[in-house]
């Protein structure tokens, strides 16, 4: 991997696609993509799609859409495609 790089883990509901270019102006990034599968895959041996939302496992930073507050309970894959959590967003 480069090594100017940062991985962040954005947290987003499920019916949510980033705006980049927003997420980029809000928090001052000049430069902002998405880590390849093999990216993923080296930093937290998972397949995109079954990682869960917990950066700190990873030592990453987490953003977390504010969104993911307006439901009690918030689902996520646990590290496997099929395998899910269900969880309260108080506990998250």
């Amino acid at each position: 991997m480069p090594c100017c790089v940062t991985f962040i883990l954005i947290v987003l509901p499920a019916d949510l696609r980033l705006a980049s270019r927003a997420g980029r102006r809000a928090e001052g990034i000049k430069s902002l993509r998405f880590a390849s599968r093999e990216e993923v895959a080296q930093l937290t041996s998972l397949q995109p799609g079954s990682i869960p939302p917990f950066g700190s496992l990873f030592e990453m930073a987490t953003w977390c859409d504010h969104r993911l507050a307006e439901q009690e309970k918030d689902n996520f894959n646990a590290g496997d495609h099929s395998i899910s959590i269900s969880m309260l967003f108080a506990d998250f």
